[in-house]
């Protein structure tokens, strides 16, 4: 049982890394006043709580975690994210699930597993300008199926000796995406290379929204570089931090086609 708990724990940790740099290449359009509550009826497969005085809206309807499927939904609220994780933790602890959580004032996320139901249900909150973006996921399936990737099984170029391989997928109105996370024992300095030839010889070119991480404050670029490629109506944002205290190099892979609405 503490095998499984460990793994699962891990499988939580990078799937959450993989929702919120999934987020983060999505445009959220601000809430209309015409919220409609009805939006959200019967979207859940499984019990979902509703956080108190949230207007939440359904993302995409065709997500994939892996090879399991997946729902996401979001909300925008003035609480912190404490006061949010904290809810849903309590929620999900009081139900007896297997609870993870990591958050700061900054954001974070709280994750519960549902063994008997094969549930991973996940919360990931972004904290900006006295406003806080919550997303809230659920993968449905046996937890095992989050980590049956390879890189034969994924489109977007893989470093040589890659471990832990997540994919998740989403097609909607705004366009197709997916979000690639890995590990590998290579340098930054050799992740670079490899992109930029790799992307390269599939047709990529560096965009033009690269310059915009030249602006970005020196103590977040520090120990993160990013990539970004273009290729028609294709954007790949390749995002490389080192792993404190380890010789890895942890990899997040978005690719956005299509330029939404």
């Amino acid at each position: 049982m503490k095998n499984t708990l460990k793994t699962l724990t891990v499988l939580i940790i990078v799937a959450g890394l993989g929702i919120t740099a999934w987020v983060r290449s999505v445009e959220i359009k601000k809430a209309s006043a015409d919220y409609n509550p009805g939006v959200m009826k019967d979207f859940w497969p499984a019990h979902m709580p509703s956080y108190p005085g949230s207007r939440e809206y359904p993302m995409s309807a065709r997500m994939k975690a892996g090879s399991s499927p997946m729902k996401m939904s979001w909300f925008r609220t003035k609480d912190e994210p404490l006061q949010i994780t904290q809810f849903y933790g309590n929620y999900w602890r009081n139900l007896g699930h297997y609870i993870t959580e990591e958050v700061t004032p900054l954001g974070g996320k709280v994750s519960a597993i549902d063994l008997k139901a094969n549930l991973l249900r996940q919360v990931i909150v972004s904290r900006k300008n006295g406003e806080t973006m919550v997303f809230v996921s659920m993968v449905m399936g046996q937890m095992s199926a989050l980590s049956r990737v390879t890189n034969k099984s994924v489109a977007i170029p893989v470093y040589p000796g890659a471990e832990g391989i997540m994919s998740f997928d989403s097609k909607d109105k705004v366009g197709d995406s997916t979000v690639l996370n890995y590990v590998n024992r290579g340098t930054i300095e050799d992740n670079i290379a490899f992109y930029d030839i790799q992307m390269a010889q599939r047709g990529y070119e560096p965009s033009s929204s690269q310059k915009h991480v030249k602006h970005m404050p020196s103590e977040v670029t520090k120990n993160i570089k990013i990539l970004i490629y273009q290729k028609n109506d294709e954007e790949v944002t390749v995002t490389l931090s080192r792993i404190p205290d380890s010789s890895r190099i942890r990899v997040h892979v978005a690719r956005m086609i299509g330029k939404g609405e």
